[in-house]
């Protein structure tokens, strides 16, 4: 959502509803999941399918159509504040394909090319774009905290979009973020959760 959103703005797309939501994630997912009477992980699921360039119909080999079947998708695809989001996404995902598409495909912000054919889908190329500034992002974090020598002994695992380490990492994190948004013009923020080993 925030990579949307900070494209948003770059583009000059009015993405009130997607900062509502980026600010207040968990709180709305509850909210729709009373509305519409889905699951709060059905919900979750359908803004990220969304927000990787998935349509709300009804066609059999539409992802979102098969997790939530047609009175899920019907619930969701009513829902005021979905509707929203959905028509900002919509925006911005015709902007970023604008913007990323060149002569032989689509090239994502890390440089990877995803070629064009009849079989690559807009939902692909979608989902191409935002995982490379993803990549993008960690490739930063990963070297804003390397040590004198270049290397990173700080991060133990990296994940989809986040990371796991045994150190505190906050100030280098900081500047992580500020190139991340110098970069690509993205402001960024970071959940945490702190791990305890089990005794034993």
């Amino acid at each position: 959502p925030a990579i949307m959103a900070g494209k948003a703005k770059k583009y000059g797309i009015s993405c009130d509803a997607l900062d509502v939501y980026i600010a207040n994630r968990a709180a709305i997912r509850i909210k729709i999941g009373k509305e519409t009477g889905l699951s709060t992980s059905e919900v979750k699921t359908a803004f990220t399918s969304v927000l990787y360039g998935a349509r709300t119909t009804t066609f059999p080999d539409n992802a979102l159509f098969r997790q939530l079947g047609t009175e899920g998708l019907a619930k969701i695809s009513e829902n005021w504040f979905f509707k929203g989001l959905q028509a900002e996404v919509n925006a911005i995902t015709k902007a970023l394909l604008k913007a990323h598409s060149g002569s032989q495909g689509v090239p994502n912000p890390l440089g990877k090319l995803l070629r064009d054919s009849s079989a690559v889908t807009r939902n692909q190329k979608v989902a191409h774009i935002i995982q490379g500034y993803e990549a993008l992002m960690l490739d930063t974090v990963v070297l804003a905290l390397a040590d004198d020598e270049g290397i990173n002994r700080q991060i133990k695992l990296l994940q989809h979009d986040g990371w796991t380490t045994d150190v505190r990492t906050l100030p280098a994190l900081a500047d992580a973020l500020e190139k991340i948004q110098s970069q690509t013009g993205i402001s960024m923020s970071v959940d945490h959760t702190f791990l305890h080993a089990e005794n034993g």
